[in-house]
């Protein structure tokens, strides 16, 4: 009963609202009138710019080609054209990008492998040579048949004393013989 009282206040004011709401142009939904014409407006020009972008799709994926005259088709060929050429040159950019990357790539892996190689070599050769007494060195300079200089087979020189390289073997490398004194001094440096 006491909200009933309000109501015939509260349906004035909304009366009043409307009327200065009609006087200054503002629809129901509080946007003013001419605005809201123009956004009609804007609104079937932007339906017939998405028509237009449709049939122009349809044109490129070869659909709908029938109504079109020669200057048409060849003006579409053009584009096409043009928008292959594009996707080509970005397409080889990026390739070249991949391949410069792989590269690096190469190049760090290579250095890396390099490196545990080396490291590797080295641990075998400190664990050979933390057993090996003078019997053993004495052995090993007669397996190598007293070779203790080792020639590169490319280049020529000579490499001396005994490297991890050369008793782990490698073949770009050749033994070059001198005598078994020679190896057991060389052998003992190490």
């Amino acid at each position: 009963m006491h909200a009933n009282m309000y109501l015939p206040i509260i349906n004035k004011t909304i009366e009043r609202y409307q009327s200065k709401a009609k006087g200054l142009g503002i629809s129901k939904r509080g946007v003013p009138e001419n605005e809201q014409h123009h956004l009609e407006g804007e609104t079937v020009d932007l339906a017939k710019k998405i028509e237009l972008l449709e049939v122009s799709k349809r044109r490129l994926l070869g659909e709908c080609l029938d109504s079109c005259s020669i200057e048409e088709l060849q003006q579409i060929e053009n584009e096409l054209e043009q928008s292959l050429s594009n996707i080509r040159i970005q397409k080889n950019h990026l390739c070249k990008g991949h391949i410069e990357r792989l590269k690096e790539q190469e190049r760090v892996l290579g250095e890396e492998n390099a490196k545990l190689r080396e490291s590797t070599a080295f641990s075998v050769w400190v664990a050979a040579t933390a057993t090996i007494d003078q019997t053993s060195i004495s052995t090993i300079c007669r397996n190598f048949g007293g070779r203790d200089r080792v020639v590169h087979r490319t280049t020529r020189k000579t490499n001396s004393p005994l490297s991890v390289r050369d008793l782990i073997g490698d073949d770009e490398y050749s033994f070059k013989s001198n005598s078994s004194t020679s190896c057991l001094q060389d052998l003992q440096l190490l």
